[in-house]
Order: structure tokens, then C-alpha cells, then sequence
């Protein structure tokens, strides 16, 4: 079994940040091509202050992937690709994995961090609200292809899913709780 790191865009979550788990599993069926794929994505909640803000939204995802094919094919590459998006808006990628196979059956795995805030994905401002609680759906998703040397699929799996990111404001803003005001005057004396 292959295993691979992307890390691309990667950064801890901080103050505020939320973390999306992810598993994905792609199998076909032996000797036919075809592929089936399941995506399973966790909620998360996060609390921020006062004063505080969302600094990183990082997806931890491991994609597992596995082939079977008929007799009579070759394959040549395997492509795993991971996008992330707002549900109903175009989606981003975030990592590409392309491996050498020469075999009809293989299996392997691809390790993906990155952190959504910074591929735009999703912003700060959108995520965390002035106060209460405010709820953000994020769709993760995942594509695996097996190409021959000509760039033709011969299996190939796309899965979904659908994470909702919850940010909550605890306590409140001590502005807008206090006001201040006066009034006065200058003088000039002179000599």
C-alpha cells in the first residue's frame, strides 16, 4: 500500500479554528471497472472570545483507494484529486496525487492537510458571527481515476460530503456596553 503526504496550504488551527475529518474509501468490483466510493466528513464546533477570531480551518483527510480490474486492460497512472467548497458554488482544489501502476489490481492511500481559510474555500469574516452562534456548510469531496496510457479512465469514483462548520461568540463585547462623552473648550493666552 502506497502512502503519500500532500501538505499543501497547511496551518494549525488556532484561536477559533475548526477540524475537519475525513475518510474516504474507493473500491471496484472485481472485473468490470467499475468503482464505488464513500465519503464520510465530521462536523465541527469551535468557541471563539470576545475579541476573537477564526485563524484556520484545516482538513485532515486520508483517502483510501483500491482497484480490480479485467483482464485485457493496462493501466498506467492513478489520480486522486481534492476539492473543497461551499454547497451549490464551484469547488476548490485542494491537492492532486498522481502515482505510476502497472498492475490490474492495486490499493493504496493519500494523505491530504490544508487549511481552508487559506485556499479561499471559506473566509474568517463568514464563519464567525458578530454574536450567538452561526453555522457554515463546507463540501468535501474526493475523485479517483485509473488511466491508461492513452489518458482513458478505466475506473474512476467520485464521493461527497457535506460538513457543517459551527462558530460560536462566548461572552460578549465590551464595547457595546459602555459609552463615553464631555465637553470643553481651549483657550489661547498670550504675552
Amino acid at each position: 500500500m502506497r502512502r503519500r503526504d500532500l501538505l499543501r496550504g497547511a496551518a494549525t488551527a488556532g484561536a477559533g479554528g475548526a477540524l475537519a475529518l475525513v475518510g474516504l474509501r474507493v473500491s471496484s468490483q472485481p472485473a468490470d471497472a467499475q468503482a464505488t466510493a464513500g465519503l464520510d466528513v465530521g462536523d465541527e464546533t469551535a468557541t471563539v472570545g470576545p475579541d476573537g477570531s477564526v485563524t484556520a480551518v484545516t482538513l485532515d483527510l486520508t483517502v483510501e483507494w483500491s482497484f480490480d480490474l479485467p483482464s485485457g486492460v493496462q493501466p498506467a497512472e492513478t489520480d486522486v484529486t481534492v476539492a473543497a467548497g461551499k454547497p451549490d458554488g464551484e469547488l476548490t482544489e485542494l491537492a492532486t496525487e498522481t502515482g505510476t501502476t502497472l498492475f490490474r489490481e492495486d490499493s493504496g492511500s493519500t494523505d491530504v492537510s490544508a487549511d481552508l481559510l487559506a485556499e479561499g474555500v471559506v473566509t474568517a469574516s463568514e464563519l464567525a458571527p458578530g454574536a450567538g452562534t452561526r453555522e457554515t456548510d463546507v463540501v468535501i469531496e474526493a475523485e479517483f481515476e485509473v488511466l491508461n496510457d492513452e489518458g482513458t479512465a478505466l475506473a474512476s469514483a467520485k464521493a461527497s460530503d457535506t460538513a457543517t462548520l459551527t462558530v460560536e461568540r462566548s461572552g460578549y463585547d465590551a464595547k457595546d456596553y459602555g459609552s463615553v462623552s464631555g465637553s470643553g473648550s481651549l483657550t489661547i493666552e498670550t504675552g
